[in-house]
């Protein structure tokens, strides 16, 4: 069975894993880059969320076709792929 995690939350534990077997060599930055996977991750889908709403809204009131609305459909194709 495949994993449904994101690729970026698989790149942080693979991080993880790797660090905890060389922690003595590293000075820690596969740890934060870890980390800083993890909230990128959540940023995006803070993001992805907004641009969500924004869509929603041109398509509630009828209004497709604006560039904001284009660009934000564009990003969230993007960022869904």
């Amino acid at each position: 069975m495949a994993n449904k995690q994101p690729k970026a939350l698989l790149l942080a534990d693979w991080l993880e894993s790797v660090w905890m077997q060389y922690a003595a060599e590293d000075d820690g930055q596969m740890m934060q880059s870890a980390t800083e996977l993890r909230r990128l991750y959540q940023v995006n889908q803070e993001l992805i969320e907004a641009l969500e709403t924004i869509t929603d809204y041109f398509e509630y009131h009828d209004q497709s076709g604006y560039d904001a609305q284009e660009k934000a459909l564009a990003a969230l194709r993007k960022a869904t792929e």
